[in-house]
């Protein structure tokens, strides 16, 4: 107020996080206790260990701290608090409009650099090293009219976002800056390819499926976070390329045949809670082994990365481009340079950066990562597909501007941020990266001998382009560059419409590589419409409701009562089964076979019509949705009086048989008061008996007989239909009468039992 911090509006905030931080962890306690089957004491314990709890208390001790803090010392913990407030907010997703309009944007907009941005300022953190304090704008202008090169000045290199390292001296070894202030005293240890980890939780997070395990090593157990089935390789080699340039990146590994072991009842979950989030990702496709042994329930991944967790150093949320001073300074509003040259094609204008808390250094110190970098070296679809990764970073040159042969699934505005001299000030950290260096960072992700072969020459031949275009070829020489070993941007554009032509297997099998995991890659909501677009196809061709309906004034030679007609309806459903036990029961596939018999004038009124149904429902589990699209219909067992061998029922099956009446009018009951089912001209439907046998439980057969729903009603229409039916002694309808009374038994049969 009036240029004065004032206590009580911070006092109003720091009471709104204390209140947001106990519902957070009674909401955790509660998913941990109901969901993840914890003990309510280990449920306590695994909420307060949560880094959002820890971030929640950092802010508070934050605020506390401002509240009595002295002018000079109040702006960097006002600022903390700010970034730290942005970092613990709830976050959810866009609604599908807005969505698919930021996809939209991302997808058509230009993605330039102005040569004169006179629109914007200059970056705030520009260091003047030899008086050791910020340049102001003031001066920063006067230097440029003087015919300064600005993109030669440093940001001061705090290590929030980069340090000030010695590229050219960088090894190339690890995918996080070691001399950073964010990891120096850290050491990372990883496990080793076929290593065993433990199961800990799914990570329900962006759109890649991950999750958290412990290693352990030394008797101590390691937190790692998991990801599978993409972006193993381009994450690696991302951030070993811009951790050399002194960026904060996540220290992480790609690992080969890992196993991870599941405790009781683990698996169940992870399947339930992999399928709640991830739905759309095919993972048995990553495993190459799945069992128990003595030790319990496992699977083996054929690939995946690991990234590191450390006590000491807290994540708690992201940071965004544009938001809270961040695209105000020089490496921040850099970035999009490199993520171009790397051709990161998901740079969302948040979710990718994470905020971490060292807990080791000052409560207003926070450090800012880039994050999940891997949907990098290929095209907009096609990410970690260096094949179709341009040899061209830059699309055009205008007098004004230069423009980027780039585009993303949101567009970000940070791009309006980036000045001419911080593109340069980037492609200048680029451009003292040696070809041995980016052989080693490509080495690093473990590509296929070929792919990593075009992927060192492409990103050596984009380096040398935005040294030429950005005018640095005075400073940096070009590297050598092998076109010869992929075909030109032009020969990949013109083949790719012309795929079927004989000599072009290479596309061909590229594009034939693209087909499968192209939608897998797309955001939620264009997920959600290709998945919809799809299934409706499959419910046309696939998924019909057939009936047949057989009439006449005798029908067969039944009789009367059948006069009106015979309706046989034929129906498959697939859909996806949402708590699956483990990967083979990804999908459920439900074969309905419904008979119908609608009766003859002489049992119902003439201004009536009432059928009466027997269903016959199958469900059973499958792996993938294609598997239950081509099965055996295996109903027939149920209609024979013996199971040929083609017809066995499937394992773990479920099997409902329901006897209802449906119509409306008035049923004439020989003996009894006429039963009117309802009156209108809608429908009501009246169940005489239900019949479920489930063979889901491990050894055991369960079998439901329910005639609950024997109502005065149910026996009427039961007599009805048993005087109707009598002469005929049809076996779908002996049984029993009940009146007014409920019956229900239930029985578990071992699956062993002889017969």
């Amino acid at each position: 107020e009036s240029g004065q911090l004032s206590s009580e509006k911070i006092e109003n905030y720091k009471k709104t996080i204390e209140q947001a931080q106990l519902e957070s962890r009674q909401n955790l306690i509660n998913y941990y206790v109901h969901v993840g089957e914890k003990t309510p004491s280990d449920a306590r314990q695994k909420a307060d260990d949560k880094s959002l709890n820890t971030a929640y208390s950092r802010l508070i001790d934050i605020l506390a701290r401002l509240k009595n803090s002295k002018p000079q010392n109040a702006t960097s913990l006002a600022v903390a608090a700010l970034r730290l407030g942005y970092a613990v907010r709830s976050e959810g997703r866009w609604m599908d409009y807005n969505e698919i309009a930021g996809y939209a944007k991302g997808i058509f907009k230009r993605y330039e650099v102005k040569r004169r941005n006179s629109s914007q300022h200059e970056a705030s953190n520009l260091w003047n090293p030899a008086e050791s304090r910020y340049y102001t704008q003031d001066e920063l202008a006067q230097r440029k009219a003087a015919g300064h090169d600005l993109s030669l000045l440093n940001p001061l290199a705090t290590g929030a976002y980069w340090n000030n390292t010695d590229i050219q001296q960088q090894k190339m070894a690890h995918t996080y800056q070691t001399a950073s202030t964010l990891y120096g005293g850290n050491t990372f240890v990883f496990p080793e390819d076929g290593a065993t980890v433990e199961f800990d939780e799914v990570k329900r997070s962006q759109s890649r499926p991950k999750f958290s395990v412990k290693w352990k090593h030394n008797g101590e157990k390691i937190k790692f976070k998991l990801k599978f089935l993409s972006e193993t390789h381009s994450e690696v080699t991302a951030a070993t390329l811009l951790s050399a340039l002194g960026f904060n990146t996540d220290p992480s590994i790609r690992v080969n045949n890992i196993k991870v072991r599941f405790k009781k009842g683990e698996k169940e979950i992870f399947h339930r809670d992999l399928e709640s989030y991830f739905s759309f990702w095919e993972m048995q496709q990553a495993v190459i082994e799945e069992g128990v042994d003595e030790k319990g329930e496992y699977f083996v991944l054929k690939e995946a990365l690991l990234e590191a967790r450390s006590e000491n150093l807290v994540r708690v949320g992201a940071w965004s481009y544009t938001k809270s001073g961040h695209p105000d300074t020089r490496e921040v509003r850099a970035l999009p340079v490199f993520m171009a040259w790397i051709a990161n094609n998901d740079m969302k204008e948040s979710e990718q950066n994470k905020t971490l808390l060292n807990m080791n250094s000052p409560l207003e110190d926070l450090n800012f990562v880039s994050s999940d970098l891997g949907w990098a070296f290929g095209s907009f679809l096609m990410p970690e597909t260096p094949s179709w990764l341009k040899w061209n970073v830059i699309k055009d040159e205008r007098r004004d501007s230069v423009s980027f042969n780039y585009v993303t699934w949101r567009y970000s505005n940070l791009f309006q941020y980036t000045t001419w001299d911080d593109a340069r000030w980037m492609i200048r950290q680029i451009a003292q990266l040696s070809a041995e260096q980016i052989r080693k960072a490509v080495v690093a992700g473990q590509w296929e001998t070929n792919t990593e072969k075009i992927l060192i020459e492409k990103l050596i031949a984009r380096r040398n382009q935005l040294v030429r275009v950005f005018e640095l070829a005075n400073e940096f020489e070009e590297l050598s560059v092998d076109f010869s070993i992929a075909p030109s941007d032009a020969e990949i554009e013109a083949i790719s419409f012309k795929s079927s032509e004989p000599g072009n297997t290479r596309l061909l099998d590229l594009v034939k590589s693209m087909s499968q995991p192209m939608f897998e890659y797309i955001g939620p909501s264009l997920m959600r419409i290709h998945t919809g677009v799809i299934n409706a196809a499959l419910d046309r061709a696939v998924q019909p409701v057939t009936e047949i309906r057989f009439t006449g004034d005798d029908l067969a030679g039944l009789g009367v009562p059948f006069a009106a007609g015979l309706i046989v309806k034929i129906h498959r459903s697939i859909v996806r089964n949402e708590q699956p036990r483990n990967m083979g029961e990804r999908f459920l596939v439900h074969d309905q076979i419904v008979l119908g018999w609608t009766l003859g004038a002489d049992i119902i009124g003439a201004d009536a019509s009432l059928t009466y149904y027997r269903s016959f429902n199958l469900v059973h589990p499958v792996r993938r949705q294609s598997e239950g699209v081509f099965s055996v219909s295996y109903l027939p067992t149920l209609l024979m009086p013996y199971s040929p061998g083609l017809f066995k029922l499937p394992n773990k099956h479920s099997i409902l048989i329901e006897d209802y009446v449906e119509g409306r009018g008035t049923l004439k009951v020989s003996g009894y008061s006429p039963v009117t089912l309802e009156a209108g001209a809608s429908l009501a439907r009246v169940y005489l008996k239900r019949t479920l046998i489930s063979d889901r439980a491990d050894k055991r057969i369960d079998v439901l007989l329910d005639n609950s729903h024997y109502t005065e009603l149910s026996a009427h229409v039961s007599a009805a239909l048993q005087i109707a039916f009598l002469k005929l002694k049809f076996p779908f309808f002996q049984g029993a009468l009940r009146k007014g009374s409920i019956d229900r038994e239930l029985w578990s049969i071992p699956a062993d039992a002889p017969e």
